[in-house]
């Protein structure tokens, strides 16, 4: 699922909100700032 779908989807913003916040460097994945609205999130597995 793409990062921007996975914000919207847990209500935090739309999708292209979502893609304005990516892109001003307001998320971090793993501790990394995300600046790809590309990046793919994958379900970890338990």
């Amino acid at each position: 699922m793409r990062i921007n779908k996975y914000i919207a989807s847990c209500g935090i913003a739309s999708r292209r909100k979502a893609e304005e916040i990516i892109l001003g460097g307001r998320i971090k994945v793993n501790g990394s700032v995300v600046k790809e609205l590309s990046l793919i999130l994958m379900k970890k597995k338990t």
